[in-house]
């Protein structure tokens, strides 16, 4: 994913209550400058709910399915529509199926039709139904993996429910020179109206500007955005110069590229007491809590409360950072000691009814423990 000047990265949860939580690193290499032509990835999300395809009426199931004849490529989805010079590279696809019948109910008919740099109908790289380009062929109903194409979704009983599928051109690039669009039928003949989605993979020989974020929460069935298609490709912060792989979290001091605040290093730190975990002077190991972190501190009243994330139950001796067994993402302690010097011993959990530390969030609780531990 090269860069000239800096990049962001950015995740948004839309969840209302669902609390997610995400690991990550990012690797990168920083150099001088880049390799003339060298190509910019792009990545485009592009979602219709429902796609416009027809009413059943009169038509058998049969004809439905399998009949008409697309000879323009009008009214297909759109994967992929851009300028410039560069090479398609693949995509993840997704299709929920709106259509709710006791009648065979597959959704993969469409072709996919592929036009390069402005190409008239028909095009060159026209295939034969949405299941022959993943390659997964004869109506797949079972999940399978492979390095450039599979179907991680394949959805429940006569295909109903949500369906995802991806492949990637890393053999066989789909290379373009003015422009190229990437279009599939939303079943044959574009006859189908179900929740179609995708995210495209390219690469360009420049930033694509009619790129935009997408807006939070595009709506489906009833929405004023019946085909919404939303792009994402930014560029943020300064990139560092010199050349070498860097890890993001730890850039060293003195780094031309440094913005904000980085920690350099740690010194004149005292260890007065480990509160959780063996050898803690606290009996963590009674309410099944071996490692744990900090996360917050309040006091209420004449009790303070610790808020502890990432929590194992179980984990080996020797063990350190994120490892271990029993994992709980929250749990809660209290204290009235108020005399941190010599370390903070605890009055209480918040126990589940096993007499376990609980997982606080998103449950409320009303249960502590006096035991003294």
């Amino acid at each position: 994913m090269p860069f000239a000047d800096g990049a962001r990265f950015e995740l948004t949860s839309e969840c209302d209550e669902l609390v997610l939580w995400f690991y990550f690193y990012i690797d990168y290499e920083a150099f001088d400058q880049l390799e003339d032509g060298i190509g910019r990835f792009h990545a485009s999300w592009h979602r219709e709910c429902p796609t416009d395809g027809i009413e059943q009426g009169d038509l058998t199931n049969g004809q439905f399915l399998f009949e008409g004849d697309n000879t323009t490529g009008d009214g297909n989805y759109t994967i992929l529509e851009t300028k410039g010079r560069g090479h398609y590279v693949g995509c993840t696809f997704n299709v929920t199926n709106l259509r709710h019948t006791e009648a065979w109910n597959w959704y993969g008919e469409g072709d996919d039709m592929i036009f390069v740099d402005g190409e008239s109908w028909p095009p060159n790289i026209h295939g034969t139904g949405t299941e022959d380009y993943f390659n997964t062929a004869w109506c797949p109903s079972e999940p399978f993996h492979g390095p450039y194409h599979g179907i991680t979704m394949p959805g429940g009983p006569n295909w109903s429910g949500q369906i995802s599928m991806y492949r990637f051109h890393i053999e066989d690039p789909v290379t373009f020179s003015e422009s190229v669009r990437v279009t599939i039928e939303h079943g044959h003949n574009n006859q189908r109206s179900d929740d179609i989605s995708s995210v495209a993979y390219w690469y360009l020989d420049r930033i694509d500007e009619t790129l935009t974020l997408p807006r939070s929460r595009s709506g489906c069935r009833g929405s004023p955005d019946g085909h919404h298609p939303s792009r994402a490709a930014r560029r943020g912060h300064r990139g560092l110069t010199g050349h070498g792989m860097r890890r993001a979290a730890a850039r060293p001091a003195g780094d031309p590229g440094r913005r904000g605040f980085v920690l350099d290093g740690v010194t004149g730190v005292t260890r007065i007491a480990q509160l959780t975990g063996p050898g803690a002077i606290n009996d963590t190991a009674s309410v099944l809590l071996a490692g744990a972190d900090l996360g917050h501190m309040t006091t209420v009243g004449d009790r303070t409360w610790l808020v502890f994330g990432d929590n194992f139950g179980i984990r080996e001796d020797d063990a350190f950072g994120g490892t271990g067994d029993v994992w709980k993402s929250n749990c809660l302690a209290w204290t009235t000691d108020d005399d941190p010097t010599d370390g903070l011993t605890f009055d209480g959990w918040i126990l589940d009814d096993l007499d376990q530390v609980k997982e606080v969030l998103p449950e409320n609780t009303s249960r502590t423990s006096r035991s003294g531990r």
